[in-house]
C-alpha cells in the first residue's frame, strides 16, 4: 500500500506534543516534522524555538522525503545548537495510552537525512522506518550535483556533526533504484547514530608521581565518569555514574552494590556495599 502519511509531500507539517504524560514519560517535548523541508520550513522551526515552546533535549521526529539539502543542513545546525535530539517517526494523534493500529513508517530522504545527523543524541530507525541518500547526494561524490551544495560542504558538515565520512560511507553502499539506503544495524557502531550515548572522551593529566587518565561518556540523562591513576607501581580505579537529581532520588533506596564491568564481566561485586553519594 502506497504511503500517505498527512504532509509527507507537501508543505512542513508541524505536532507538539509536550502535554504532562509526556514530560513524564518521555521526560522532553516531542515534536513531529513531516512534509518538504526547504527555507520557508527551517524558518518556521525557529519561530517555534524562539516561542520558547522547545527545550533542551527535546525529541525530534522526522518524516520527509521532499526538500532541498541546504535547508536539510541548516535544520541539521539549529537542532544541534538547540540541543535537540533526532529519530524517525510518524505523527499519530492521540495520547500515550491511545489504542488503535501504529503510526505509518517514516521515510527520511536527501534533506531529511542531513537533517537527522544535527541530533545530539540520534536513534536508529526502527521497524519498517528507513533513511537515506539519492546517489548524487553521497558526501564521497566527486562532482557536484545541479542545485546542490559540493561534496566537500557535505563533508565538512558530516564532520561538524561528528560523523566521519569514511565511517559513512560503511552504512550506506546498498543502492537501490538511485538511492543508497542506510544499513541502520551498522548506524550506531559507524557512530552515525549513537543511540542515546555519545562517545567517550579522554584526558590525561601527567602529575609528578601519578599520572591520572580519565575517561568520560555522556549518555541521556547521565555521565559517567572513569579515572585512572598510577602511583608508585600501583595504580587505582575509581568510578563515578552521575544522575540527575530525580533519577537519584528513585535509585538510591534501591540500590544494594556497586561494580565494574568489563566485557560483560562484573568485577569487584559486593553484596551490601552501597555506592556513596558524591553530592
Amino acid at each position: 500500500m502506497a504511503k500517505t502519511s498527512p504532509g509527507f509531500a507537501g508543505p512542513l507539517t508541524v505536532h507538539l506534543r509536550s502535554d504532562r504524560m509526556t514530560l513524564r514519560m518521555a521526560k522532553a517535548p516531542q515534536l513531529y516534522l513531516a512534509g518538504t523541508i526547504d527555507a520557508g520550513a527551517v524558518a518556521q522551526v525557529q519561530q517555534l524555538l524562539q516561542s520558547g515552546r522547545l527545550s533542551p533535549g527535546t525529541d525530534v521526529y522526522l518524516d520527509s522525503s521532499n526538500g532541498d539539502v541546504a535547508s536539510g543542513m541548516a535544520l541539521g545546525k539549529l537542532f544541534r545548537n538547540a540541543r535537540f535530539n533526532t529519530h524517525l517517526g510518524a505523527w499519530r494523534s492521540g495520547s500515550w495510552r491511545a489504542s488503535g493500529s501504529s503510526a505509518l513508517p517514516a521515510t527520511c530522504l536527501d534533506a531529511c537525512a542531513y537533517a537527522y545527523l544535527g541530533g545530539v543524541y540520534r536513534w536508529s530507525p526502527s521497524g519498517a522506518d528507513r533513511i537515506g541518500l539519492h546517489e548524487n547526494l553521497l558526501p564521497d561524490r566527486t562532482t557536484t550535483a545541479p542545485g546542490t551544495p559540493p561534496p566537500q560542504q557535505l563533508r565538512d558538515y558530516m564532520a561538524s556533526m561528528g560523523v566521519r565520512p569514511v565511517y559513512f560511507a560503511q552504512v550506506s553502499q546498498l543502492v537501490m533504484n538511485g538511492i543508497a539506503w542506510w544499513n541502520t544495524e551498522k548506524m550506531a557502531p559507524w557512530l552515525v547514530a549513537n543511540n542515546g550515548r555519545l562517545p567517550p572522551t579522554a584526558s590525561y593529566r601527567k602529575a609528578p608521581g601519578a599520572p591520572v587518565l580519565t575517561l568520560t561518556q555522556e549518555v541521556r540523562g547521565n555521565r559517567s565518569l572513569m579515572v585512572l591513576q598510577c602511583v608508585s607501581g600501583k595504580f587505582s580505579l575509581t568510578a563515578r555514574y552521575v544522575q540527575s537529581d530525580s533519577s537519584a532520588e528513585r535509585l538510591a533506596p534501591r540500590t544494594m552494590y556497586a561494580y565494574f564491568e568489563v566485557g560483560k564481566q562484573a568485577l569487584g561485586m559486593r553484596q551490601g556495599a552501597r555506592p556513596k553519594a558524591d553530592g
